[in-house]
């Protein structure tokens, strides 16, 4: 069995090794197979993985489904974090309001077919992002109704890091964030 590590902040075990769902069930350039998506799935769990990397536009959303199915099916509760945003269209920081930020939350949570999500991420968003308050007093809003148990940011650079730690630390530090 893999080791496990603890989100602490919300007391969450997680193997130490994740599973990156980016091209379950393809290849680049295929058409998504569910039964391959299904074969990676059921292998990751019996090799003790626990913790699932996804996000609404792998895929066009199968791979969110996919996970969904076969959770449902098999009855296993991976730690699954999925990312929302990266597929507006203009991808820029005005496009990232707390409504569009609500909607992708719903969808996710209808694809993976549970009432929480564990850990809903802004998917590399403009930097401008960060300081735009609205966007983590809804996050908060969403945590404190059930819908998250954590949220973050995921980032392209350690700069970017820097910065939206810095900001939910200094302004959001009432939830559980990454």
């Amino acid at each position: 069995m893999l080791n496990k590590r603890t989100f602490e902040k919300i007391d969450a075990p997680v193997s130490e090794i994740g599973l990156g769902t980016w091209q379950l069930g393809t290849k680049w350039g295929e058409p998504f197979n569910g039964a391959e998506a299904e074969k990676i799935l059921q292998t990751a769990y019996e090799s003790g993985i626990t913790m699932i990397d996804t996000a609404d536009i792998y895929n066009d959303g199968e791979s969110e489904k996919a996970i969904g199915k076969f959770m449902k099916q098999t009855n296993t509760d991976f730690f699954v974090s999925t990312k929302c945003g990266r597929g507006l269209d203009p991808h820029t920081a005005e496009m990232y309001t707390p409504e569009a930020i609500e909607n992708f939350a719903d969808a996710s949570l209808k694809r993976l077919q549970t009432e929480r999500l564990d850990m809903l991420l802004l998917h590399c968003p403009p930097s401008s992002v960060y300081q735009k308050d609205a966007i983590f007093t809804k996050l908060d809003k969403m945590q404190q109704a059930g819908k998250l148990r954590s949220y973050g940011v995921s980032v392209e650079k350690v700069s970017e890091a820097l910065t939206a730690a810095e900001h939910i630390k200094n302004d959001f530090c009432r939830g559980n964030h990454f």
